[in-house]
């Protein structure tokens, strides 16, 4: 059983790690909006089968100057041919930001940036 379950791993791993391979050009964008809140926009294109990014708004964590945003991400089978990628964009607002230098680290795409709050 155990040994099922580490296959199952390497074989998801390996298909994560090539899926974030094959993720086109993206990027990551910061600006702060008229009330003084920081919103990261993620855009560009992604694999539409594969793992790829469910519609749904990521999640996001603070800890300190580092800021993990985390997409949900769903395994679809491929076709063959396989279908073009998709858009994809997705913005978080991730509120009001005490003055500092961050780092904003999005999972799927892979992607990261530094941004510099201004505070307040």
């Amino acid at each position: 059983m155990k040994e099922g379950l580490r296959r199952i791993l390497l074989i998801a791993t390996l298909v994560l790690a090539s899926a974030q391979a094959q993720v086109p050009a993206a990027k990551l964008t910061l600006r702060r909006n008229s009330a003084g809140e920081t919103l990261a926009t993620a855009s560009g294109t992604i694999p539409a089968c594969g793992l790829t990014a469910l519609n749904e708004v990521p999640r996001f964590q603070i800890e300190g100057s580092v800021i993990t945003v985390a997409q949900p991400v769903v395994g679809v089978a491929c076709m063959n041919p396989p279908p073009k990628e998709k858009h994809y964009e997705q913005t978080l607002n991730l509120g009001k930001l005490a003055p500092g230098a961050y780092t904003i680290n999005w999972s799927f795409p892979a992607l990261a940036a530094s941004y510099e709050s201004p505070g307040k």
